[in-house]
């Protein structure tokens, strides 16, 4: 049914319907805050991971200043937190090697991202290795903010990758052993040479011998002339030391080739070849054809070709050798250091077969300077020599332990050499060293730590005198297992003494055989540096409500605990929750209502809150109207000052009839209603508007449908009876104007068969807005309607010099009369076509919409002007001089039959027309 037919109750219904949709808009808001409020939570949990992560997080400025760094980082580099980091150390000061930071930022900001292994300092001095992967952040001018930076300990790694080098210095030996085998054999070959120069007779066979030996040899070789320096013949190897290929070397000379890295050594073995005739493992750097620069040990010899003398260079390639025998060095002397720099004590002793503890295999200095021996003396003594009696007893036990596991971790006394007792804290390793069972121990001295526990129990002793004088419930229980470990005098009169060792969620609460869900420990296990966590909750036993302040704290012994203080606000709960209800109650009415309401000061006409049906109805945010004047968005046309004086004198103003405007400029007409009310002790305006802007619209779609009713039922009853006497009129005219008699004045004739035939299209456009008039509905697509018209109201418009487009897309079947749909594009396209200026284009498009099909027309004319905009569709009303004012009025009439509906939108842009089908 479409809106001209429905009944007032039946429009009403609809009214109610939209209020319901307007509320269940409203939950879906209220549900999004709550989403909000869900990711401000998942927001901390990230803040927690960051806070936690064994990884270290940092930030440093292009300077060189650490703004942001998290624990982990402050761990690895030594420092207790990440403020003293932050506060004690910039990052040019963080490198062993002062380079390695200046390559880094080089690679970051040429790539964005680096990713790099450097040795860095800790807060002791001593140095670690770590990964470190960064990236820079730029501003959108590409300047940098800062640089970011992920940090691993790889210490651990790179002892695997000492224990490689081991390897392949043991690889290098017998490369080594290998290459002096090849040189003996190189030696025999110069000797075979020799004699072949003396055995003519069996020159070929060893000429033979000595081409297999050249070409088979892994060694570097190269034979050249010795007047020109030209090369004539290379092996294998030699071609694929220096990367030339063979037809790039033979004929040229190795100063072409620019072979020789080394001019000097190139000069230095000309000379020793020119006194000596040979040379014999020199050292020498060459160039390949990359590039590269590599090492060789190289002999030479001088021989005889053909009765012409030449130089036969032999050399084996040692660069790799070179390379690990300096990376070896390099690494040897680099855990000396770290050995003897360390700032705890370290040990290694033998471990015999039997179990038996063998004497100190090594020490640091560390350890003689605590223990008060010399290195020597240390070397001599067991490690039970340093611990006491009881724990001495108990060695063997520890060993087993470390021979399980490979390593343990424990607090143990040590006894220097003057008999003091030195509390340590151990970290025992086991492993093979050449074919020996040994332990390396690193024992870190604390004493300190010690004292500043037995200080933290004092004071700890101290806060529970304190805390039992707090009128609050204070309890403190494990991070782990939820034993309560205190409970002040407040807790214990409110839940007995006996819950002290039991969990807390056993005894606090009721029927609770589990943590509680909402526990807080997760929030606070790397929270010690951070703000207290502050909760409310109604407890089980007591029925009561608390405030509680939850923050993670260090116990006595080490261990992170929870501590809690538990304010009763029982009372204040309850007043807040008589308050609560009543802003609901207010909140619910002010924003489930359809209605527009405002709320806004009388002294400054600011507006302090406005209902969400505002802001769905005007376009505006939330943020665009709280805190701005009401004359500064003008939304309603009639003047303030006037309303606040007309309620001043009546006392309150209803249903004001009223034009109000919308963000996007459009206007709306409203019932506008106004009272005072008193917001928190000031004097406010409460505005309430209903939109009867669709009404209006309605009102004026029911009359001109009422007019097109009348005319139709006007056309079918006098159409035909207007039809049948000019069709005879017309017949006569037809034959009187064939008579000869009446030839000079055929044109006459002509004229009026025109008009009559115009009087007739007439008639037959006033008939098709007959109520009526049989419609034969079929299933059709409209698009194949719109394929077949296509080329017709195309060559409409090339004829007079426009253009048309034809936007299609797919939509569903619909009960259609076709000639019908013809008559509607054909009006709305020509109409359109009319509007056109020369060269303009017509568009046409089919398309979905809620639901609905949709047909729009839209032409690149002017507009139409404001003061017809109330007549289009009215019968006979045209703008044009031959027009007949019915063919946008048959068209709203064909769109009523077909259960569819005609809008339009103008402007200076051009007027686009739309046909909706409701299916």
């Amino acid at each position: 049914m479409i809106d001209k037919d429905k009944s007032k109750e039946q429009l009403i219904l609809e009214l109610v319907e939209l209020r319901k949709q307007n509320a269940d808009i409203t939950d879906k808001f209220q549900l999004n805050i709550n989403k909000i409020k869900e990711l401000e939570i998942e927001k901390e949990k990230y803040r927690n991971i960051f806070e936690n992560t064994i990884v270290g997080i940092y930030q440093s400025s292009p300077e060189g200043q650490y703004i942001l760094a998290n624990p982990a980082f402050a761990y690895i580099l030594g420092y207790e937190s990440s403020e003293e980091l932050l506060s004690s150390i910039e990052a040019p000061q963080l490198y062993v090697n002062k380079e390695d930071r200046a390559k880094c930022i080089h690679e970051v900001l040429k790539h964005g991202v680096g990713s790099f292994e450097v040795q860095v300092y800790r807060k002791d001095g001593s140095k670690v290795w770590i990964s470190n992967y960064v990236r820079v952040v730029r501003d959108k001018g590409g300047n940098v903010i800062c640089f970011e930076g992920m940090v691993g300990d790889i210490n651990q790694r790179k002892q695997v990758e000492d224990e490689i080098n081991e390897y392949s210095h043991k690889l290098e030996e017998i490369i080594n052993q290998r290459t002096l085998e090849l040189q003996t054999t190189l030696a025999q070959l110069r000797q075979e040479i020799v004699e072949r120069e003396l055995a003519k007779k069996v020159l070929y066979s060893s000429q033979e011998r000595f081409r297999k030996a050249f070409y088979a040899s892994p060694c570097m070789m190269v034979i050249s002339k010795l007047s020109d320096n030209i090369m004539i013949e290379v092996n294998d190897s030699f071609v694929r030391s220096v990367g030339y290929s063979r037809e790039e070397i033979v004929g040229r000379t190795a100063s072409d080739l620019n072979l020789w890295a080394n001019t000097e050594q190139r000069d230095k073995t000309i000379s020793l070849l020119q006194e000596q005739h040979s040379v014999r493992d020199m050292e020498v750097a060459f160039n390949t054809k990359s590039g590269e620069l590599r090492e060789a040990l190289l002999s030479a010899e001088l021989i005889e070709i053909n009765g012409e003398k030449c130089l036969l260079v032999a050399g084996i390639d040692i660069t790799e050798r070179k390379r690990f025998e300096k990376e070896l060095r390099d690494s040897e002397e680099k855990y000396r250091n770290l050995f003897h720099n360390a700032n705890d004590a370290i040990y290694l002793y033998e471990l015999k077969d039997d179990g038996i503890l063998g004497t100190f295999i090594e020490v640091n200095d560390v350890a003689c300077q605590r223990m008060g021996y010399t290195k020597d003396e240390f070397l001599g003594v067991t490690p039970k020599d340093i611990y006491p009696k009881e724990q001495a007893d108990k060695l063997y036990g520890f060993i087993q332990n470390i021979l399980t596991q490979n390593h343990l971790t424990c607090e143990m006394i040590h006894i220097s050499k003057n008999g003091l007792k030195i509390p340590v804290e151990i970290s025992s390793h086991f492993y093979n060293l050449e074919d020996k069972k040994v332990i390396l121990t690193i024992a870190r001295d604390i004493t300190e730590r010690k004292q500043a526990e037995e200080v933290l129990l004092n004071q700890f002793r101290q806060m529970s005198t304190i805390f039992d004088s707090i009128n609050a419930l204070v309890y403190v229980t494990d991070m782990e297992n939820y034993e309560l470990l205190f409970v002040n005098k407040y807790g214990l009169d409110l839940f007995g003494t006996s819950i002290i060792g039991r969990p807390c969620y056993e005894v606090l609460q009721v029927n609770q055989s589990e943590p509680c869900p909402y526990c807080t420990n997760h929030l606070l296990v790397y929270e010690t540096t951070q703000p207290s966590h502050i909760w409310e909750f109604k407890n089980t036993i007591l029925n009561r409500w608390f405030q509680c302040i939850d923050r993670a704290i260090p116990w006595v012994d080490g261990r992170l605990v929870r501590m809690e203080i538990a304010f009763d606000i029982t009372g204040l709960k309850k007043t807040e929750d008589e308050l609560r209800l009543s802003k609901e109650r207010f909140s619910k009415a002010f924003n489930a209502t359809p209605a527009l309401m405002t709320i806004s000061t009388i002294a400054d006409g600011r507006y302090i809150s406005v209902n969400d049906t505002f802001l769905n109805i005007t376009g505006f945010r939330s943020e665009e109207v709280i805190g701005h004047k009401v004359v500064e968005l003008n939304l309603i046309s009639e003047a303030r000052d006037q309303m606040i004086s007309v309620l001043k004198k009546q006392g309150k103003v209803c249903n004001w009839e009223i034009k109000f405007r919308l963000k996007s400029g459009e206007t709306r007409i409203g019932l506008f209603s106004a009272d005072f009310i008193e917001l928190d002790g000031e004097q406010c305006l409460l505005i309430v508007v209903n939109d009867i802007s669709k009404y209006k619209q309605l009102e004026v779609e029911l009359s001109r449908l009422s007019r097109l009713n009348l005319i139709g039922e006007m056309a079918a009853g006098i159409a035909h009876e207007i039809r049948n006497p000019m069709t005879t009129v017309r017949g006569l005219l037809q034959i009187l104007g064939q008579k000869e008699r009446y030839h000079q004045d055929k044109e006459y004739f002509n004229l009026m068969i025109q008009e009559l035939d115009r009087a007739n299209l007439i008639i037959t456009e006033f008939l098709s807005l007959a109520k009526n008039r049989n419609v034969d509905f079929k299933t059709q697509n409209l698009n194949h309607i719109l394929d077949s018209l296509f080329p017709l109201i195309k060559a409409d418009a090339m004829v007079s010099g426009k253009y048309v487009a034809l936007d299609q897309n797919e939509v569903p079947n619909l009960l259609l009369d076709e000639k019908e749909i013809r008559q509607l594009v054909l009006n709305l396209t020509r109409n359109g076509l009319e509007a056109l200026l020369s060269g303009g284009c017509l568009t046409i498009k089919t398309y979905l919409d809620d639901g609905k099909v949709v047909l729009s027309v839209h032409d690149q004319g002017k507009g139409i002007p404001d003061e017809i905009l109330e007549k289009i569709g009215t019968p006979f009303f045209t703008t044009k001089d031959n027009g007949t004012g019915l063919g946008l009025a048959t068209c709203y009439s064909i769109a009523a039959k077909h259960n569819a509906s005609i809008s339009f939108d103008t402007g200076p842009d051009g007027t686009t027309f739309y046909v909706r089908f409701k299916g």
